[in-house]
């Protein structure tokens, strides 16, 4: 039992979020900081980690990772028909 929070295994699960955070800002900086959470999921997975998409994208906001998102602008047509 942690003493300070007064759980079971919050000091593991402390833990275990860091070599996360830590793997996954590894994870994106190999990719020239291209991948984002769904991506970086699929590398956890094939290394046999546990992970949730959603889990990834939260640990990406407490990390500052900016996701990339493509925007598509559509020229305005001219034309009379």
């Amino acid at each position: 039992m942690d003493i300070i929070t007064g759980r079971k295994g919050s000091h593991l699960r402390e833990l275990r979020k860091n070599a996360l955070k830590e793997r996954i800002l590894e994870i994106y900086n190999e990719s020239h900081q291209n991948y984002g959470a769904p991506k970086i999921t699929e590398c956890l997975k094939r290394e046999g980690k546990v992970i949730a998409e959603k889990t990834v994208g939260y640990y990406m906001r407490d990390l500052c990772i900016l996701q990339v998102s493509w925007i598509y602008i559509q020229e305005k047509s001219y034309h009379g028909y």
